[in-house]
């Protein structure tokens, strides 16, 4: 951060790092064993620490701080408070590519990476056809939002359908991979989160003064000679991007991508210096809290991450939804 900046913000940027390293620990020390390295046994506990518990953490920040730009990228375009990976239909996506896999292919699914593979597909596929329909909208953000609730509602009924026909196998993977799961991806896997993250923060970086002057409405972005429609394609084919790859590893993780931009933005108040940090920042460290709570019941319960996540943001967006109601347009996106 440059040197002019208000040191405010750089202290709440700093608040935002111990309170990640916080967690850090405290998923890394949760569990049925101790991680202590001078206990008795530690070779063992070692071994649970980098092979079990490490992959868990760096999936759960870089996964986390991935959704959580996703999300401020698209409040941002389409400036709408209320636009996340999963209130536009990407998450229902890419669970109706797991379940075609899992119940119309088994014996694709039982392939290495096939079942992400298809989710990947599925979702990528849905933010083609939201931003196709869009398009011919005139690419404003209304139709943005109502084709990313159209592709939604259409991928969550196929997938209910999909399920009536599922043995009780099938069934049961597909419920499991919906739920999303931090436990089966590896140190390596989690590489190919850090990309599209370092991508979106690039990009609000380098674009931040056309996405502000996007933020005034797409008239004021064409009399500065801004091309909108361009810029609101790219911000919505990177956050379709970082949400068919963070859902394709790891299951569908819903409303970390609404919470973390809101969570950062209430922090730092009408600062925007930082914004995209604290909200990767933010988004890492709600993933792992709900790593933290999911592990909390013990004797052997693990309890679902994604819907951890949909309990802690189903008020924010009911809160968001009467907020709305009693003042319109919601308050902008970028403050």
């Amino acid at each position: 951060m440059p040197s002019s900046a208000p040191p405010f913000p750089r202290l709440l940027l700093w608040g935002h790092i111990l309170v990640l390293l916080a967690l850090a620990l405290a998923d890394l020390a949760t569990g049925a064993l101790g991680v202590s390295f001078w206990q008795e046994g530690g070779e063992v506990a070692r071994q649970v620490l980098l092979h079990l518990r490490l992959p868990r953490v760096v999936a759960a920040v870089l996964a986390g701080g991935s959704l959580a730009l996703a999300g401020l990228l698209m409040q941002g375009v389409l400036r709408n408070s209320l636009a996340s990976p999963a209130t536009l239909g990407l998450n229902h996506a890419a669970a109706l590519g797991a379940n075609v896999c899992l119940i119309l292919l088994p014996w694709l699914s039982s392939l290495p990476g096939a079942t992400a593979l298809c989710a990947f597909a599925s979702t990528m596929a849905a933010a083609f056809l939201m931003a196709l329909f869009a398009r011919r909208g005139g690419f404003s953000p209304e139709s943005v939002v109502l084709a990313g609730m159209a592709m939604g509602a259409l991928a969550l009924s196929l997938t209910t359908l999909l399920q009536c026909f599922a043995q009780d196998t099938q069934l049961s993977a597909a419920i499991f991979w919906t739920f999303g799961d931090l436990g089966r991806i590896t140190l390596g896997e989690c590489l190919m989160l850090l990309p599209p993250a370092l991508l979106a923060i690039a990009f609000l970086t380098w674009q931040r003064w056309p996405l502000l002057a996007l933020e005034g409405g797409d008239g004021l972005a064409a009399s500065l000679g801004i091309p909108f429609s361009r810029l609101r394609l790219a911000a919505l084919a990177i956050a379709a991007l970082i949400t068919a790859i963070s859902v394709s590893l790891l299951g569908v993780i819903g409303f970390v991508g609404l919470l973390g931009p809101h969570l950062s933005r209430a922090i730092l108040g009408g600062q925007r210096k930082g914004l995209p940090a604290c909200t990767f920042l933010s988004g890492g460290a709600l993933l792992l809290l709900a790593d933290v709570l999911s592990r909390l019941p013990g004797k052997g319960i693990l309890l679902p991450v994604g819907a951890l996540t949909a309990l802690m943001g189903a008020p924010l967006f009911l809160w968001l939804l009467l907020k709305a109601s009693r003042k319109a347009p919601l308050s902008s996106p970028w403050n």
